[in-house]
């Protein structure tokens, strides 16, 4: 440090030890006050040259409030003024006096024809308001008792903005913490928003701050820098940063830093304050703090909340309505939210996620958006998400909250931080969309198809047909549904991985299984067959049902229709011709007779078989498709040996004559009245599915 540099150092020392001085006498009981020289909007100190009082705001503390106010000293003379010849004090409406420091390094020289302006914090009590305080200017005067001339003073209440926050901030000198921070390295805190979170079981308190840089460079806050809440108990939980914590701060700009806080279940915000601390080797410096009162976001069904907690973004999101629907997986819950541009600019659409959190347990389901968003909205806009989530029936007994979270940019990685939190009020979850009830349909018939870009427009569905079969040995049902997917387009494309559902009179749903096998593209101008197995109990007795085709490539809680149509199951025919979509298959004649294998001592069963086959319409089959399984039994109904044979592939079914072996029969087995039973079956991940045909005696 040079020698002019440290006698100026040394003079600023001595003054603000003299205005100390100077505050503290003032304030003392009984000590004698000079009259104080008129408030007026500008005060001169010389001939041309006046300060004028541009801004001021007050932030309260929990203990104090902070007076932040600039001052502009205009000098029109024609000579340089020096800012060290004068000071600057608050002063209240008791006269008490109170000691004001600058909160920026400047050149102290204003220059002639120039204005500066000087920005100066003050810390007064937090029951003081604006309009009892003023800025009081003097003049360095050592002849004087108090060594400073009282010049003039300035009115804080004219220069208050209405709109200020009313929130509590902090005024921290960050190069305290940090001395390789600019001289000048101040920034305020304050606490815009919090939100209870239900996170791995627990509560996670999240805290949005808006830190402003009050200094002339850029800087980042320093790792040392401690975020502690303590309750009126004195206990203490530990919060970190999570998003914007290693953000640079510009000068005079704000930035939102989001900390996060396990806290016990019983804790709410309102209870904590949020402490500002230092900790060294000895002890812990704390550097101010904020209550959390008053900072909780709940908001309620028509609310709109700014998804940023910084005033720079007009996204807003606003929660519409809710809906609740039972399903075979539980009570499915949709909630429909708005996000519209209410700025007058262009603003990215942020990846938004949600969750339906229960508010007496700490216990969270992921709410599901299937929807498209845009990627900008510009003013005025809006986008629609329906955040949906499969809950247990007994979700209405406790209190549900939607948090939606944004996600957001943390070093090297993405981290999801709470933008809106919506309370669900019971009464305002209205009845869900109901299961749908199908439109009227004829077996063959194309689809309708949903407008919701689901599928290819060059796609068509058919449901070709549906057959049941009730399995008396097993207590349940199978149904058996073939569709036929056309590509109507010109050019290959990828087979949807649709999944369908069967939906019975009560409202019950039947998920179907697909096929073991299926191609992968459809070629052009060619239809395909798929098959789907349904189990269904026996207590089903609709003699209808709703044929529900759905998206399979999102969760259950947010499928999207494709189609859905009511259906009535095909009769099996009553004669020897059956319907094995495509094929049309005609039993023509059997016989059969029995064999004897002395060598093994065993018999066998012999049955040649006379069919018609023929395919109803060209469409492709594969491995996966159906085969039919040939079944002896004997007078009790018991199995005695099967065979399967394919439509396709090796030993495939011909029209004309087959012969069907079953070997390895016992002297036991061998009886006049068997019967050969003819099932169509299919192979399902879930085994196989069968339909009965024919009986063959």
């Amino acid at each position: 440090m040079n020698s002019q540099t440290n006698n100026r150092f040394n003079r600023w020392i001595v003054r603000l030890t003299l205005i100390a001085l100077f505050c503290a006498l003032c304030g003392a009981p009984g000590a004698a006050q000079a009259e104080s020289p008129p408030v007026s909007p500008e005060v001169s100190i010389a001939p041309d040259v006046a300060y004028t009082l541009e801004e001021a705001a007050l932030s309260p503390g929990t203990e104090s409030q902070t007076l932040r106010f600039r001052l502009r000293l205009t000098n029109d003379s024609g000579k340089p003024v020096d800012l060290n010849d004068y000071g600057v004090m608050v002063k209240d409406a008791g006269g008490q006096t109170y000691s004001a420091g600058l909160t920026e390094k400047k050149n102290a020289r204003v220059f002639p024809g120039k204005s500066e302006d000087f920005a100066y914090l003050a810390d007064v009590p937090v029951w003081l308001e604006a309009s009892q305080l003023n800025i009081m200017l003097f003049a360095w005067d050592y002849a004087q008792p108090s060594f400073m001339k009282e010049i003039g003073a300035l009115p804080v209440a004219a220069a208050v903005s209405e709109g200020g926050s009313k929130r509590q901030k902090v005024y921290i000198e960050v190069d305290e913490i940090d001395s390789t921070l600019p001289d000048d390295a101040m920034a305020s805190f304050e606490v815009a928003r919090s939100m209870r979170i239900a996170k791995d079981g627990g509560w996670t308190l999240y805290i949005d701050l808006l830190v402003e840089n009050i200094g002339t460079s850029s800087y980042k806050l320093p790792t040392s820098l401690q975020y502690i809440l303590k309750d009126t108990n004195r206990l203490i939980y530990l919060a970190t940063p999570v998003s914007g914590g290693d953000a640079t701060l510009l000068p005079r700009e704000q930035t939102t830093i989001t900390l996060a806080a396990a806290i016990p279940a019983d804790k709410h915000a309102n209870e904590l304050k949020l402490h500002f601390s230092k900790k060294n080797a000895a002890d812990t410096i704390d550097y101010g703090s904020v209550a959390l009162r008053g900072s909780t976001v709940l908001q309620t069904s028509g609310t709109s909340v700014p998804v940023q907690a910084a005033a720079t973004s007009g996204l807003e999101l606003r929660f519409i309505q809710a809906s609740a629907v039972k399903t075979p997986e539980g009570s499915k819950l949709t909630a429909r939210a708005e996000l519209s541009n209410t700025g007058t600019a262009l603003e990215t659409v942020p990846g938004l996620t949600s969750q339906f959190q229960f508010a007496g347990s700490g216990i969270a389901a992921a709410a599901v958006d299937g929807g498209v968003h845009p990627a900008f909205l510009a003013p005025g806009e809006t986008t629609v998400y329906r955040f949906s989530a499969i809950l247990p029936d007994v979700w209405g007994e406790n209190r549900v909250e939607l948090s939606v979270f944004n996600k957001k940019t943390a070093g090297s990685s993405t981290v999801s931080v709470p933008a809106a939190l919506f309370e669900l009020k019971r009464e305002q979850v209205t009845a869900g969309e109901p299961l749908p009830e199908g439109i009227p349909y004829l077996i063959g018939d194309p689809v309708k198809i949903e407008p919701n870009n689901l599928l290819d427009e060059r796609i068509g569905l058919s449901l070709m047909s549906l057959y049941t079969h009730t399995n008396e040995d097993s207590g349940y049902q199978t149904a058996i549904a073939k569709w036929k997917v056309t590509n109507r387009g010109d050019t290959a494309l990828t087979l949807p991985p649709f999944q369908t559902e069967l939906i019975g009179s009560t409202g019950k749903v039947y998920a179907g299984t697909r096929q073991n096998s299926a191609p992968a593209s459809l070629l052009s101008n060619t239809s395909y067959v798929v098959s789907y197995s349904y189990m269904i109990p026996l207590t089903e007795t609709g003699d209808s049902f709703v044929m529900h085709a759905v998206d399979d490539k999102t969760s259950p809680s947010n499928r999207l229709t494709i189609a859905a149509v009511r259906v009535q199951p095909q009769k099996e025919s009553q004669t020897n011709v059956v319907s094995l979509y495509p094929y049309r298959i005609e039993f023509k004649e059997h016989h059969y007779l029995w064999t004897y294998d002395k060598s093994d001592n065993v018999f066998g069963f012999k049955m040649r078989l006379l069919l018609n086959i023929a395919k109803q319409e060209q469409v492709v089959v594969d491995s996966g498709f159906s085969k039919l399984q040939l079944e002896l039994t004997d007078a009790s109904n018991r199995i005695l040996g099967t065979q399967t044979v394919p439509f396709v592939g090796v030993n495939k079914l011909v029209s004309g004559m087959q012969t069907i072996n079953f070997s390895n029969l016992k002297t036991d087995q061998v009886d006049s009245r068997m019967t050969v039973k003819v099932y169509e079956v299919i192979d399902t991940p879930s085994g196989q599915a069968k339909r009965l045909i024919q009986e063959l005696k």
